[in-house]
């Protein structure tokens, strides 16, 4: 019995105590070469709580919800386009529940741009676009909001792109640009190696 009274005295307490994320309306504008590049945007929320395993490593079960963005495009007469990536109402997820420990929250963006025209190329992957951009995860707290002002501050009103540099003979390093100059980050996903086409002496070509 006493067992029981002290269960239904915590749950309150543990139902209270719930994590959230909110991502708030936003737009940016940037502007992107079409015939080169395609934009490859994401944003998704996740929450998560400690599963009840006995031992010592945690596990965590988790919920996960992507944010709807928009995309509008304006041609310019510079032969670029701006686009404005728009996320139109506010979105919220939230984690509760009775017995769910260590709830937390957090977002996961890709800003990436992917190339119309050249492959990833090593190990006849010629059917892989090169694919660059920022990859950025926030760290896991119970209540937290979007920080859109991060990527404002970093691309708005900026040209996005790649720039092909230190060619060796046979590769060339490939930059995510930002502004026409490389995105300086330590991410992998920001820059790669790619081979080149001896004839070409550029990376090799997309094929279907």
């Amino acid at each position: 019995m006493k067992l029981i009274v002290a269960l239904f005295a915590i749950l309150p307490f543990s139902y209270s105590f719930g994590a959230s994320i909110t991502v708030e309306p936003f737009s940016v504008k940037f502007f992107l070469d079409n015939e080169a590049f395609i934009p490859d945007f994401k944003i998704q929320m996740a929450c998560r709580y400690e599963k009840f395993v006995i031992g010592d490593s945690a596990k965590f079960e988790y919920k996960f919800e992507d944010v709807p963005l928009i995309i509008k495009e304006t041609k310019l007469s510079n032969g670029l386009i701006e686009l404005e990536l728009i996320n139109s109402k506010r979105r919220f997820l939230e984690l509760t529940g009775y017995f769910k420990t260590n709830k937390e929250c957090q977002t996961t963006t890709e800003f990436f741009l992917k190339s119309k025209i050249y492959s990833i190329g090593w190990a006849n992957q010629f059917h892989r676009a090169i694919r660059l951009g920022i990859y950025k995860s926030s760290n896991l707290s119970e209540n937290q909001s979007y920080d859109i002002q991060f990527y404002k501050d970093l691309f708005e009103d900026k040209e996005l792109g790649f720039i092909y540099s230190g060619n060796l003979p046979t590769q060339t390093y490939v930059k995510f640009s930002i502004g026409k100059l490389p995105y300086e980050s330590m991410s992998t996903y920001a820059r790669m190696m790619v081979p080149l086409d001896p004839e070409t002496k550029k990376p090799y070509l997309i094929k279907k």
